[in-house]
């Protein structure tokens, strides 16, 4: 008898979510929450700044926000959705009025030449990744990096936080180790893959030794 009931509820508890629309199921399993609501935990979070200094002394545009589950790439062309005094507008990011964002987390990001890019080291040598093409958290000693679906990880970097950013490669970092006496030691300094590693333990440790010795740049500048 408890098995037929038990077999009974398991039936009916299909037949409910089977007639559940995919948004309800969502809303079951994920819960948005707004960018005040993130605030909670990231104080920084989903907002537009000025300058850099504003952003520095926690000056944020007042009544504008962003949306930061609003994201997407049609044809090439990245929009977030802003939220002004309350009213919705999706927005290309090279349209975008404002040249300091912060990420849901609250981590500052610089808008050039049309295209977000995620601070990572800000100094006379910054490092970025690209919005939504990766991700880090984490602090000079402790970091964490991941790869976002197929996007292919790419380094950045300028010298001080408003030059041109371009791409880092093995070239450009081998040339600012040498010029700084670092080039012997970072190449010395080998990175050990375990078998357990995945793709993303792997990019944290190739990542963390990368911005370690992008810190001993800026030290010695």
């Amino acid at each position: 008898m408890k098995k037929i009931i038990l077999i009974c509820l398991l039936f009916s508890s299909v037949i409910v979510q089977a007639q559940m629309t995919r948004e309800q199921a969502k809303a079951m399993y994920f819960t948005k929450k707004t960018p005040a609501e993130m605030r909670a935990t990231f104080p920084n979070a989903c907002y537009f700044y000025n300058s850099l200094e504003d952003y520095n002394h926690n000056k944020p545009i007042s009544d504008v926000e962003w949306d930061p589950y609003s994201y997407s790439m049609t044809l090439g062309a990245e929009k977030i959705t802003v939220i002004n005094k309350g009213s919705e507008e999706k927005v290309k990011i090279k349209e975008l009025p404002y040249n300091w964002v912060t990420t849901s987390d609250g981590t500052l990001m610089r808008k050039y030449d049309g295209v977000l890019y995620q601070i990572v080291v800000n100094g006379p040598i910054c490092y970025y990744i690209r919005f939504k093409h990766g991700d880090f958290s984490g602090s000079k000693n402790n970091y964490s990096f991941s790869r976002n679906n197929d996007d292919k990880f790419f380094d950045f970097y300028s010298q001080t936080i408003n030059g041109e950013i371009l791409e880092m490669n093995n070239k450009v970092m081998e040339d600012l180790l040498e010029k700084h006496s670092l080039l012997e030691q970072y190449k010395s300094e080998k990175i050990k893959r375990e078998m357990r590693d995945n793709v993303n333990d792997y990019l944290t440790k190739e990542k963390s030794k990368l911005v370690k010795y992008i810190h001993l740049i800026n030290e010695k500048m």
